[in-house]
Formats: structure tokens, C-alpha cells, sequence
């Protein structure tokens, strides 16, 4: 795959980088010799955005939660409305992808078309099997796989975006799904989905007759269980009529003992009048004492209405003049506090004119310093700007030195070769070569000087700017400190303009000191008055209420000497007959019969279940005879289920495509080892296992890549070795990936993607991270790479740069 141009239109990372609606990438424009190309700019500007949409799969990667469509919602990364345009090249075709988006409060839309290049106009892809790309999602994406394969094989064979998961990190289940896609095993999976849905089949036709055998079971148990019912419904028939016959019994004597109330009920009937007129009597009695002691408690209160009226006349007349005493003493103090600060407030008075005059200095001198600060941000721009450039010159000066190195050896052949000065000089393919090169020598010479010119031209200025932008920003630290100091004097001028306001209050708190002090002096004697008035009030309400409560303990005492008299008379009259007892046996004989009716008629109801209880023994009996039919029956499934069980695991994850997954790993790690051989010596070499043997004895399959370092003697774990190293370990692996599927599949990318891989290795180790990058382009036979890195040191390195910050 061969990105050819790009256009984003609403995308939030290029809005907010860029303060753009829309970029224009066009990748036509690169030299076709130029293998290594850097995405450069500050951060922020969108680098990571325009990568991430350099492939035509619709995620992406870097914002991903898994390498699929699936993981990834473009809606957190684009506006109201967006799109995607891509041009891009694999396998001889040009295509193009179109993504739009458009969203409002309450709806997302996205239409997705991928368009091939046919003779010269673009139509809708359509596949083999008639499928065509209408705008659909779920078409899109199936186009794109047919073209390009699984989109979890293609990020992490060709595309190691930022904040990807590292080999070593995944799972050894995620691993081989990766590497299954990558020897394609679709055709394993199909049949192997086939045997399963065969097992399931048998297995619910398994289950239908396993039920209608535990059916039969249960008919067999329920047999049993309904034998004994029929046991116990005629046990329990014969213990209801033993009990109704105790009932009967029970009944007979409940009735005899009713005639004998009924005559007891007759005999008392004489007494009920004496006991009546005596109750009568007694309620008298207490109506009268509650109108005695509601008189004489009406008569008590009219007399001391007027004592409490007052009492509380009193108490409010003291509290009143407490009230007056606490304002007046309140305000005394208030101005006397005021009187005393006269001093004070005169001292704030004058030292609030020396802060005001200090205070006008400091802000004349603080806008004096601001006018001198306009043209900073300005300077401030033009230095950025002059910054980027400088390292744009450096980087195109260094690519065009390695490049007159490399020409000048060729150029130099000229007087070595051979031929030069005979009759086969002008024949001579070598010969004609130097020449050429000897003439891009002159070539890149005079483009070396007038870069360095540029440079040196550049950096001048660049210079001067710095002077100017360091000279501004004294000037901003002095008015930082003089607004600091600004800040103190305000807050001292607004305490002592506070202090200085209460000059005002000066006369008036004089007078007040003398009337609340005249006022404090005739308070005393009133509250003493009032006080001995209000002692003499409570003792006459004491005195009352003790003659009060004296007359109501003899009224009481006279009225329960006369009720004692009533009371004894009633209590030598005879004892009430109890209706309650009647009233019982009645109802306890009515519930021996309710409860005879009902033992009645459960036990013929007992005695016509019988009948019933032996049409199901005979119908269970029946059922029995089917069971050995169908037994047979399952034995011939369970064999059915194993056999195609055995074929479903030898086309899953543990058959073939575990064995064929075995067979790769050697290749794979060979593919390995020869990167990291190029690029680093003979210092790392990995082997991966597939398989691990457990404590108990016995293989369980895994996929652990094992690093050998030959200088410290150590084998351990990938996911063990150090930043570095792992960075070097884990970018090997992927592209010995991307090596091993275009050998044996067919497929390959012509173009490698990475961002920011770098991140943790020093600079020594950078520079032979390039070098890799240039190993695998060349085993791969890959066109190019683009990557990014915030190391300057690596923009130089690369063959062409992208500045992100001037499209």
C-alpha cells in the first residue's frame, strides 16, 4: 500500500494544531529515490493526525482501543462535518477513499466509498463475489480487507503507530489470532465452524432424548412414589375415621355442659337489678366531685387573674429595662473605642496622601515600561520561525553532503578505470558513470555553498532577534516586580483609608459617651424598685396556691369515705354470671360439628383418589417398557459427538492452526535475527516457544519470545529486556512479520509507518535505529517509510521532511 495524496477536512486535531479547517498532503511531490521520509513540526501541530490517516483502513491507530473498525469511533477526533479523501496505490491499482462524517445534537452519520482507478476515472470497487462498496460501513471495510488483508496484521506488520501495544505485551491468544490471519487460516476456520454446528445439532438432538429418558426415569420413581400415596391415602383414611368418631364423643359433652349454663344463667338473673342500682349510685358520686372541684377551681383563678397580670407586668418591665441597660452600655463603649482611636485615625489620614503619590509613580512608570513591550510577540514569532528553518537548511545541507560522499567515490573511478584514453572508453558503462557522478559532484557543491550561504544568512538573523527578544524580556520581569510592589501599596492605602473614615465619627461619639452615661445612672434605682414589687407579687401567688391545694385534698377525702359505703355493698352481692362462657361453649360446639363435616368429607375424598392413584400406576407401567429402545439410541449419538468433536479441535486453534503457527516461529525468528544481526551485530539473537511445559509434566501452548544477549550471557523474556532494547526487539519482530507474510501469502505493503518509536533510546542508539529502518526496507524490498521523532538528529538522517507547520 501507497499513500499518494491526502486531504482532511474538519478534523479536530488539525483544527486545534493548526487553527485550520482543512490540509492538503500531496506525497507526489517527494523525490522517488527518497526511501526514509520525517513528518516534523512543534507539538500540537497535527503529525500525529495526518499519520494516523495515511492508510485507508477507517480507524485510527494510535486512538484505537483495538486494531480494528470496531475499536474506534471517529466522532471524539472530527467536527460537525468531515472527511477523509485518500489516494493510495497497492498491487498495480490506484484507489481512492472518500470518508464523510456528519453529526448534530442527536444524530452521526458516516458514508464510506473506496473507488478504483478505471482508465482513468474512478468507479466503485466490486468483488468477485458481487459485493460492490455503496457507501455502507460494512461494505467499505469488507473491500478494504480483500485488497489489504486483516486490519490487525496490517498495524502490526506495517504500521507501528504511537502508543501501540508491543509484542511482548500482548497475550499469546492475541499473538497467534495475528499470526493465524497472517498464514491465512479463514478455510480451517470455516470447516472448523462447520464441525461445530454439526456437534451442535447432535448434540440438542442428544439432549431430546436424554429427556425423554430422564422422563422415564422420573415416570419410574413417580411409580414408587404413587405406589406408596396410594398406601398412605388409605392409612390416612382410617386415622380420620378414628378421629371423627373421638369428635363425635367430644361433641356429645360440649352439648350437655350448655343445658347446664343455661340454668345457671336463669338463678342470677335476681342479683343483676341490686348490681345495677349500685353502679348507678357510684357514678353519681363521681359526677358530683368533678363539679365541686371544677367550682372551686373556677373561683381559684378568677381570684388570682389579676395577681399573675400583675407579676408578668413586672417581669416585663425588668427585662425591658435590661435591654436598655445592655444598648446603653453597648454604645458608651462603641464611642469610647472611637474617642481613643482619635490619634490613630489622624496618622492614617496623612499616611494615606504619601501612599496615593507613591501609587501614581509606580503606575507612570509601569505603563512607561509596557510601551516598550509591543513589538515582542512579534520578535518572539519571527524567532520560531527562524528556528524552524535553520534546522530545514540543516537537515537538506546534510542529506546533500551524504549524498556528494557517496558521488564523490564514484567520480573518482574515472582516472582508475581501465579503458580511459583507448578506443573502448566510449563503450565503457563504469567509465561513463564516473563522469556522470563527477558532474552532480560540481552539482552538489555549489548547492552545499549557496545552502550554507542560506544558513549562515538565516542565523544572523536569527541571532539578532534573540538579542532583542532577551532585552524585551528584562523589561517584562522589572514590570512584574514593579506591579508586585503596586499591589502591597494599594492594600496599605485601602487599610488606611479605612482607618482614616472614622474621622467623622469623632463629635458624635463624644456626645453619646455623656447621655448613655447619664441614662446608665438612672437605671439603677428603677430596676431595685421593681424588683422588691415583683418579690412581694410571687410570695402572694405562693400563699394562694398553698390554701388552694389544702381545700381540694378535703374535698377529695369526704367523697371517697361516701363511695366506700356504696362499694362494700356491691361487693357482698354474688358474682355476675360470666355470658362469656356461654358464649364459648356455644361456638366451641358449633366447631366440633364444622370440623366433623369437613374430616367427613375429606376421608370420601380420600377413598375417591384411590381410583385415580391406580389408573397412573398402570399408565407409568406402560411408559417403562419404551427406556432400553432409547438408551441404545444415545450411545449412537455420543459416539457421532466425539467423532466430529475430534474434527472440529483438529481444524481449531489447538489442531492445525497451532501446528502450522509451530512452523512458522522458526522462519520468523530467522527473519529476526538477520535484522538484528544488520543493524546491531551479532549481540541479540530471539527464538519464540510455542509450546511450555507445566509444573505437572505436561505441554500447554503459549508463544513466548525468548531474547538471547550474547554480551551479558543472558536468555530471558522480551517483555524483560530494557526500553531500549525492547524498542530495537519488538520493531524486528513486527517487520520479520511483514517479511514472513509477503513470502509466503503474497502480500505486501510497499510503505512502512511509524510514530514516534523512538521515544526511549539514546542517541547512539537512534542513529542505529535508522539504520535498521534502512535494513528492513531493503530485505523487504519496501519503497518507503515515514516516520516520526522529536529528535532533530533523526530529521537530519532522513532522505526528505515533511514540515507538518507549513502545509
Amino acid at each position: 500500500m501507497k499513500p499518494i495524496d491526502l486531504i482532511l477536512k474538519g478534523f479536530i486535531g488539525i483544527a486545534s494544531g493548526r487553527g485550520k479547517p482543512e490540509i492538503h498532503l500531496d506525497l507526489r511531490s517527494i523525490p522517488s529515490d527518497a526511501a526514509l521520509v520525517a513528518l516534523v513540526g512543534e507539538n500540537g501541530t497535527g503529525k500525529t493526525t495526518i499519520m494516523d490517516n495515511l492508510h485507508p483502513f477507517r480507524l485510527m491507530p494510535s486512538r484505537a482501543s483495538s486494531l480494528t473498525p470496531g475499536g474506534f469511533s471517529y466522532w471524539e477526533n472530527v467536527g460537525q462535518e468531515a472527511t477523509k479523501e485518500l489516494i493510495w496505490e497497492h498491487g498495480g491499482n490506484l484507489y481512492q477513499s472518500i470518508l464523510n462524517f456528519r453529526q448534530t445534537g442527536k444524530t452521526q452519520k458516516q458514508e464510506c466509498y473506496l473507488l478504483i482507478d478505471v482508465n482513468g476515472s474512478f468507479e466503485p470497487v466490486k468483488l468477485p463475489d458481487g459485493l460492490e462498496s455503496d457507501g455502507k460501513t460494512t461494505s467499505y471495510d469488507k473491500c478494504i480487507e480483500a485488497i489489504l488483508g486483516k486490519p490487525e496484521v496490517y498495524f502490526v506488520a506495517a504500521f507501528a503507530a504511537q502508543k501501540r501495544k508491543s509484542l511482548s505485551e500482548m497475550g499469546a491468544t492475541e499473538i497467534k489470532s495475528i499470526l493465524s490471519s497472517v498464514l491465512g487460516h479463514e478455510k480451517y476456520r470455516e470447516l472448523n465452524a462447520k464441525a461445530l454446528d454439526i456437534v451442535k445439532i447432535l448434540k440438542v438432538s442428544l439432549a431430546d432424548i436424554q429427556l425423554q429418558i430422564q422422563d422415564i426415569y422420573q415416570v419410574k420413581q413417580s411409580l414408587e412414589s404413587t405406589s406408596n400415596q396410594k398406601a398412605a391415602v388409605l392409612t390416612q383414611s382410617e386415622v380420620l375415621a378414628s378421629q371423627i368418631k373421638d369428635l363425635n364423643t367430644k361433641r356429645d359433652m360440649a352439648q350437655r355442659g350448655i343445658y347446664e349454663l343455661d340454668a345457671q344463667l336463669k338463678t342470677g338473673a335476681s342479683y343483676d337489678a341490686q348490681r345495677s342500682d349500685l353502679t348507678t349510685q357510684l357514678s353519681k358520686l363521681d359526677l358530683e366531685l368533678a363539679a365541686a372541684l371544677k367550682s372551686f377551681q373556677e373561683a381559684y383563678t378568677r381570684e388570682c387573674f389579676s395577681t399573675n397580670q400583675n407579676r408578668e407586668t413586672l417581669q416585663n418591665s425588668i427585662a425591658n429595662i435590661d435591654k436598655e441597660e445592655l444598648n446603653q452600655q453597648t454604645q458608651l463603649n462603641s464611642a469610647r473605642d472611637i474617642v481613643q482611636s482619635k490619634e490613630t485615625i489622624d496618622l492614617a489620614a496623612k499616611k494615606a496622601v504619601e501612599l496615593g503619590s507613591e501609587l501614581a509613580i509606580i503606575d507612570t512608570s509601569i505603563a512607561a515600561a509596557q510601551a516598550k513591550l509591543v513589538e515582542i510577540k512579534t520578535l518572539r514569532d519571527k524567532q520560531n520561525t527562524l528556528t524552524g528553518k535553520s534546522s530545514s537548511l540543516k537537515a537538506e545541507g546534510q542529506s546533500a553532503k551524504d549524498k556528494l560522499e557517496a558521488i564523490t567515490v564514484t567520480a573518482s573511478l574515472i582516472d582508475a578505470v581501465p579503458c580511459s584514453g583507448n578506443a573502448m572508453q566510449d563503450s565503457c558503462q563504469l567509465l561513463s558513470q564516473a563522469k556522470e557522478a563527477k558532474q552532480k559532484v560540481q552539482e552538489l557543491t555549489r548547492a552545499i555553498v549557496l545552502l550554507r550561504g542560506q544558513y549562515k544568512e538565516n542565523n544572523d538573523s536569527l541571532i539578532q532577534v534573540r538579542e532583542s527578544v532577551v532585552g524585551l524580556e528584562l523589561i517584562e520581569s522589572e514590570i512584574k516586580g514593579m506591579q508586585s510592589k503596586r499591589t502591597s501599596i494599594a492594600d496599605s492605602l485601602a487599610q488606611q483609608n479605612l482607618i482614616a473614615s472614622k474621622a467623622t465619627l469623632l463629635k458624635g461619639a463624644e456626645e453619646t459617651m455623656a447621655i448613655s452615661q447619664k441614662r446608665l445612672s438612672e437605671i439603677g434605682p428603677q430596676k431595685l424598685d421593681l424588683s422588691e414589687k415583683l418579690l412581694k407579687t410571687l410570695q402572694a401567688i405562693d400563699s394562694a396556691t398553698k390554701e388552694f391545694d389544702h381545700k381540694i385534698i378535703g374535698i377529695n377525702a369526704d367523697f371517697s369515705s361516701r363511695k366506700l359505703v356504696y362499694q362494700a355493698q356491691l361487693n357482698a352481692l354474688p358474682k355476675a354470671f360470666d355470658m362469656t362462657v356461654l358464649t364459648e361453649s356455644k361456638a366451641a360446639f358449633e366447631a366440633l360439628e364444622i370440623q366433623i363435616a369437613n374430616m367427613t368429607k375429606e376421608s370420601n375424598g380420600l377413598l375417591g383418589n384411590v381410583g385415580e392413584l391406580d389408573r397412573q400406576i398402570a399408565v407409568a407401567q406402560d411408559k417403562i417398557k419404551s427406556a432400553a429402545k432409547l438408551e441404545a439410541s444415545v450411545e449412537q449419538f455420543g459416539k457421532e459427538i466425539a467423532h466430529w468433536s475430534l474434527i472440529a479441535k483438529a481444524l481449531g486453534n489447538d489442531g492445525l492452526v497451532a501446528l502450522s503457527i509451530d512452523d512458522c516461529g522458526p522462519e520468523i525468528s530467522g527473519i529476526t535475527n538477520q535484522i538484528l544481526a544488520d543493524c546491531f551485530g551479532g549481540r541479540f539473537t530471539v527464538r519464540i516457544d510455542t509450546q511450555t511445559e507445566t509444573k505437572q509434566g505436561a505441554l500447554k501452548e503459549t508463544f513466548e519470545v525468548m531474547v538471547n544477549d550474547c554480551l551479558r550471557g543472558e536468555d530471558k523474556p522480551a517483555s524483560l529486556v530494557s526500553g531500549g532494547e525492547g524498542v530495537w526487539i519488538n520493531e524486528s519482530l513486527t517487520r520479520a512479520i511483514a517479511l514472513y507474510q509477503a513470502q509466503k501469502s503474497g502480500q505486501s505493503y510497499q510503505t512502512l509507518f511509524s510514530d514516534e518509536a523512538d521515544g526511549p533510546l539514546d542517541p547512539e542508539k537512534k542513529r542505529q535505529f535508522i539504520q535498521m529502518k534502512r535494513a528492513v526496507l531493503s530485505l523487504g524490498g519496501y519503497e518507503r517509510e515515514y516516520f516520526i521523532s522529536q529528535t532533530p538528529e533523526l530529521w537530519e538522517m532522513a532522505d526528505h521532511i515533511i514540515d507538518v507547520g507549513s502545509l
